[in-house]
């Protein structure tokens, strides 16, 4: 699963950074900074080595936290359980998500604008 640089919510753009100061010192492997639009996770290094499916767990979790914030649960963002939950199902629907290899690339906002008429 590719994690991504930046990608926006409700037009705010949220950076994805790599950080081992902000994560090593709490032993998080990642975390979610309102205030600055950045989720922060923690890089492989000399001291810490994580396998890939753990490092993009840790972004779907800290993902998780900024969509229920953006959706009005903020309650519910300070949920781990249900945050950690709903983290490994969005984890695992990402990273084995079949294509077909011979198909032209399918995006949403293609078939949104299509079916809006916004292209015209």
């Amino acid at each position: 699963m590719k994690i991504p640089k930046r990608f926006k919510l409700y037009g705010h753009t949220i950076e994805v950074v790599w950080d081992n100061t902000q994560c090593h010192d709490s032993d998080n492997r990642g975390l979610a900074d309102y205030r600055n639009n950045r989720i922060v996770l923690q890089p492989n290094g000399d001291q810490v080595k994580y396998p890939q499916s753990l490092v993009a767990q840790a972004f779907c979790h800290e993902l998780v936290h900024f969509l229920l914030d953006c959706a009005g649960y903020p309650d519910d963002r300070k949920d781990e359980t249900k945050v950690e939950r709903i983290s490994h199902l969005l984890h695992q629907a990402l990273s084995t998500a079949e294509y077909e290899d011979d198909e032209e690339p399918f995006y949403v906002a293609d078939l949104l604008s299509k079916q809006t008429g916004a292209n015209k």
